[in-house]
């Protein structure tokens, strides 16, 4: 994480590695706004004295990075912002990498403008990719990429990526990687959207059946369950 190099006291220390440890758990889940803007403010206040401290822009940039993805207005500029500046400071950081990769495809999409839209969008693929090849097992990276390509329009023709990306993970997690019940039971939801897209609907099911049995009580499992045919 890089915080030895900065003489920071202890408790801020443990307070951005706590943060940066968490905030890691993908950014398309269930987040705590206030606890969200807590840190931000936090590491804003940190920055204000020492601009270039690596760990407060990481924390920065993935805080500002989940509050996109709730929408909170101005959120994906901050997190290109931070993010672009903590991975240049630590460009083999693959994960920072494909965070900011995610950042600007939100930014594309809060934008008004069609070609910033677009120019995003290639941008932040660009990076999601070069982050996949740099850390090809990193399952963190993985699912980013994956959750970005899911929810990009069919113009961009990333479905496959998505889907290559989620069975990636899945087998992943079946040879015994950790991946929270929650996360594989949106993935094998996703999915089998993916594949009932193509009319396979039998293997389609066998996906949310999955779903369902990972994480029987997740939001995850009860669209599954909707989403039989």
């Amino acid at each position: 994480m890089g915080h030895s190099r900065y003489s920071v006291c202890l408790a801020v220390a443990m307070l951005v590695a706590s943060f940066v440890a968490s905030a890691q758990q993908i950014p398309y889940g269930v987040v705590d706004r206030q606890k969200l803007e807590a840190v931000l403010r936090q590491a804003r206040t940190q920055l204000a004295s020492n601009a270039d401290h690596a760990g407060w822009l990481k924390a920065a940039g993935i805080a500002s990075h989940q509050l996109a993805w709730l929408r909170v207005d101005s959120a994906s500029e901050d997190a290109v912002k931070y993010l672009k500046r903590a991975s240049a400071m630590n460009p083999a950081d693959a994960e920072l990498l494909a965070y900011l990769g995610s950042a600007h495809a939100m930014l594309a999409r809060d934008s008004s403008l069609t070609v910033n839209k677009v120019g995003n969008t290639n941008k932040g693929l660009a990076l999601l990719d070069r982050a996949v090849r740099r850390a090809p097992d990193n399952l963190t990276v993985r699912i980013i990429r994956g959750s970005v390509a899911y929810e990009l329009p069919p113009m961009f023709s990333r479905e496959k990526t998505a889907q290559d990306d989620y069975l990636f993970v899945v087998k992943a997690a079946q040879a015994g990687a950790r991946v929270a019940p929650e996360r594989l039971s949106e993935i094998y939801f996703k999915l089998g959207q993916l594949v009932a897209k193509r009319g396979q609907v039998d293997v389609a099911n066998k996906f949310y059946a999955k779903a369902r049995s990972v994480a029987p009580r997740s939001v995850w499992a009860e669209k599954a369950r909707k989403a039989v045919r």
